[in-house]
């Protein structure tokens, strides 16, 4: 039943498309005023939460998408919207427009208004059309971080590795939110020259960014893991000679965590090392979470072992956590 009325939906959108444009080609006098009606309700019915256009959201969504020629402007012209949904549609439609509506939504990037910059950048990035990567590059000297985050994104979604330095670079920007766009955008450029740079991001003060840091060093695997291990490694022996710094702490830690997400078991002879390091322990904490992350059996009675031993109430509970994964996986 339910199908039955979207598909009467659908034919009637179709119908009234079909008559509205006869009247366009019929009524040269009234043509640009019948179009821009029939833009308008079509808009209306892609964009709309209300239930009654519940069932003309998709046909409405693909006759804009159809109709290139009349939609591209009469969109682009919405791109100063502030609605979340309007965005999203927006979004959308143009990804099924294609490489019709790269050239009028890289205009749209010279705007004074960035919020209209921010959402063409968001337009661009899944049409994954290269042209696109030379004017978004220019974005990433602007002065509002998030129109350089919009730009690093929409570069990172296009994939063009012609852009690998100037992302790498952003890796290093005063916000945040730049850089954590930069490590996501490396991920999917996937381009070898990102791999230290995103090494070295596993160090970063912030958060997000460590942890898209690791995600990308995934899909830049075995690579990446390969150059993980060379800088556990020296941060191993630098740890037994002489102290880490506090940065230096953090760093070994994140690529330990790195390693083990990624379940590198070479990795497992150096984490065994820093389970038994006395006088720290988050690295003891980070080591077993790592050892039950790689699931290797032969660790069990190490960690056993570990936990008797252990006295800090965080690390004895990663410790038992990686005792209790690897028993149930074997």
């Amino acid at each position: 039943m339910a199908a039955t009325r979207r598909e009467n939906c659908r034919v009637l959108l179709r119908i009234l498309i079909l008559f509205l444009t006869a009247l366009v080609v019929a009524s040269p006098v009234f043509g640009e005023q019948v179009e821009q009606a029939v833009l308008d309700s079509l808009w209306i019915r892609a964009s709309s939460g209300e239930l009654k256009y519940r069932d003309l959201v998709e046909p409405s969504k693909k006759a804009l998408a159809e109709m290139p020629e009349q939609s591209v402007p009469y969109l682009v012209g919405k791109l100063d919207t502030r609605s979340a949904r309007e965005m999203h549609t927006l979004v959308d439609i143009f990804k099924r427009i294609g490489p019709a509506a790269v050239e009028p939504l890289v205009e749209a990037l010279s705007s004074d208004n960035h919020d209209i910059v921010r959402l063409a950048c968001r337009c661009l990035g899944p049409i994954e059309d290269k042209r696109a990567t030379p004017p978004l590059l220019n974005l990433f000297l602007e002065e509002d971080f998030r129109v350089r985050s919009a730009a690093v994104k929409a570069v990172g979604e296009i994939g063009d590795t012609i852009a690998t330095e100037e992302v790498i670079q952003m890796l290093s920007d005063s916000t945040e939110t730049v850089r954590k766009s930069a490590s996501v955008a490396l991920g999917k450029i996937g381009h070898r020259k990102a791999i230290k740079p995103l090494v070295v991001a596993l160090g970063d003060k912030h958060f997000s960014v460590r942890y898209t840091a690791v995600n990308s060093l995934g899909s830049l695997s075995p690579e990446a893991n390969e150059q993980l291990l060379r800088e556990l490694e020296n941060l191993l022996q630098k740890k037994q000679s002489e102290s880490l710094t506090e940065e230096e702490s953090f760093h070994l830690y994140f690529v330990v965590q790195a390693l083990g997400e990624l379940k590198e078991k070479k990795a497992v002879g150096f984490l065994l090392k820093l389970l038994r390091v006395d006088d720290d322990w988050a690295c003891r904490a980070f080591a077993a979470e790592a050892l039950g992350e790689i699931g290797e059996i032969t660790v069990v009675s190490s960690l056993e072992e570990a936990r008797e031993k252990e006295r800090n109430p965080f690390a004895l509970t990663k410790i038992e956590s990686a005792i209790d994964k690897l028993r149930e996986e074997f």
